[in-house]
């Protein structure tokens, strides 16, 4: 009996020990890409040594091909069992046969060692014309119905879907399986129009363009009008990005339950519409006008705005416009060509509203002080009307300069004209009877008012001889008299044209003084006050003396 068990172990322990070497010895397989390929194209022969620690095989490609082979001989590192992978590339140059074989010998770890063989076939053939067929067999959008019906020429189709439908299932059969396809697959659709392409590309590269529209219909449409422009309002609102700050409600907008979102920040309620062209739009809804404005939000790095109309006009700026992100908005600039503009907006975070200087160039904001605007325009005025009170005293110290230079040659008027008054006195004499030249003294004592001194008196006896001269001259020569009144006429003149440049300057001191009265409340400031009311007073007492001076004069004449 233990003779019997003993045998029976040392049975299965050969049996094992069999099994182990069978499993350690390398194993060979061999395959191709292709069995059938055209001339000039390419194929490919596989080789898979399994359980080999070293190896040395060649790999050759023989037949409707050329130079086609290459060996591979290793160890490997550790020098154990691994699988090794070769490929073999060659090209059909022929129409025929290319035989493909792997040669030579693979070693185990355990000393093993086995012949390797193994062969491939596949034909070549001649080069058959790349398929034209890009048609379809079939188009279908789940269980709804195209219009028109299905046909492989017609390249455009309708599909009309209830408003609850958020996806749907697009799909296509090819008429020719060389052909190649995309643009199927499930789709997201919204309210009103969704267009989806799908292409179909030929063997030879040709390609058909399939169009299919699926119209979500909206039973009860709600249509709005903001300016010229038409839109509806999207009742499913799944596609819409929800703004930031704003949460998602629902609003009754003519009896019906519209989805909306909302801010308590900015109090707006605003809703999805659609363009007739299929453009998405946000618009703030008045619920109590039943009125719509369009919503865009403008950022920058740190803030988001809402731009709002003006509500008040800014002096100092001209009234323009600015384009923000293809949009025209409302806006004030220093000069029309300016790169800041002056907006008005909304705070999205905080509900404020603040005018911003916006900086096209780096679509940056800044807000808006008016305090600091208010202090540089009276700066502003105060050097005006600093600039404006030195230009007085400036006018005003070159009229006293003129007046001074106008007065200096009035002396020298003044006595031709006494001498004028002279000759005039010899020509009454020249016009009276000779006869009467006694009675002359008598006219003349009767004259004054006052007894004159004898200064006055020598003086005056000088003046009749000089004019008893004069008339026996005339006498003598008549023409003299013609003479003497030719040379009155440019004295005469000179003293009309004197008389006239004092009442221009006069004329002038007029306007200087109302230019003065103008800047009252900034000469004050000045510190040359005084000085100036003391010119004032000279020109006005200098003045006074001339016109006295002259009106004394022709009283006495």
């Amino acid at each position: 009996m233990k003779r019997k068990i003993g045998f029976g172990l040392l049975m299965v322990f050969s049996i094992f020990l069999g099994m182990q070497v069978v499993m350690a010895a390398p194993i060979v397989s061999t395959s191709v890409s292709q069995g059938t390929i055209e001339k000039g194209s390419s194929v490919t022969f596989y080789v898979t040594i399994r359980n080999a620690a070293a190896w040395n095989v060649k790999l050759s490609g023989i037949g409707s091909t050329t130079n086609c082979s290459k060996v591979e001989a290793d160890v490997d590192k550790e020098s154990k069992n691994n699988t090794r992978n070769f490929q073999l590339t060659c090209k059909g140059s022929d129409i025929g046969l290319i035989s493909f074989s792997v040669t030579g010998d693979a070693t185990s770890q355990d000393g093993s060692n086995i012949n390797v063989s193994g062969s491939k076939r596949v034909n070549v053939t001649a080069v058959k014309p790349k398929s034209t067929n890009n048609y379809l067999k079939s188009i279908t959008v789940g269980e709804y119905e195209l219009s028109p019906s299905f046909q492989k020429e017609v390249l455009e189709y309708t599909v009309k879907v209830p408003s609850t439908v958020n996806l749907i299932n697009l799909g296509a059969t090819l008429e020719d399986s060389t052909a190649s396809i995309s643009g199927t697959g499930e789709k997201e659709v919204e309210e009103g129009a969704n267009s989806f392409e799908i292409r179909v590309n030929a063997q030879n590269g040709n390609e058909r363009i399939y169009k299919v529209t699926v119209l979500v219909e909206d039973q009860n449409p709600i249509e709005v009008a903001i300016g010229d422009e038409k839109y509806n309002i999207i009742k499913n609102i799944k596609n819409v990005e929800k703004p930031d700050l704003y949460e998602s409600s629902t609003v009754i907008i003519a009896g019906i339950e519209v989805p909306c979102f909302i801010s308590n920040i900015t109090e707006y309620t605003l809703v999805a519409l659609k363009s007739l062209d299929g453009k998405v739009v946000l618009a703030i809804y008045d619920e109590k006008n039943n009125s719509y404005q369009l919503y865009e939000e403008q950022k920058s790095n740190t803030l988001v705005l809402y731009l709002l109309p003006f509500e008040e006009v800014f002096d100092g700026f001209v009234k323009s416009t600015v384009m923000i992100h293809e949009r025209e908005y409302e806006a004030y600039k220093v000069q029309e060509d300016s790169e800041y503009a002056l907006v008005y907006a909304m705070n999205i975070e905080t509900g404020e509203k603040n005018y911003y200087l916006y900086h096209a160039k780096d679509n940056t904001y800044q807000q808006y002080f008016d305090e600091m605007t208010k202090k540089l325009s009276t700066e502003k005025d105060t050097y005006q009307h600093v600039i404006l009170g030195l230009a007085g005293g400036c006018i005003f110290l070159a009229l006293l300069t003129m007046i001074g230079f106008l007065r200096r040659p009035n002396k020298k008027l003044l006595k031709r004209i006494e001498k004028m008054e002279e000759q005039r006195r010899g020509e009454i004499v020249l016009e009276s009877n000779p006869l009467e030249e006694e009675k002359l003294p008598t006219l003349q004592e009767e004259e004054p008012l006052v007894t004159p001194s004898k200064e006055k008196k020598k003086k005056r006896a000088k003046k009749e001889k000089k004019a008893k001269k004069k008339i026996e001259e005339i006498e003598k020569e008549p023409i003299a008299k013609e003479e003497v009144f030719e040379k009155e006429v440019p004295e005469v003149l000179e003293v009309d044209e004197a008389i006239h440049k004092m009442n221009d300057a006069e004329e002038i001191i007029r306007e200087f003084e109302k230019t003065m009265a103008l800047s009252k409340e900034e000469l004050k400031k000045a510190k040359n006050k005084e000085q100036n009311e003391r010119s004032r007073k000279e020109i006005e007492e200098t003045m006074y003396d001339l016109f006295e001076e002259e009106h004394k004069k022709k009283k006495r004449k």
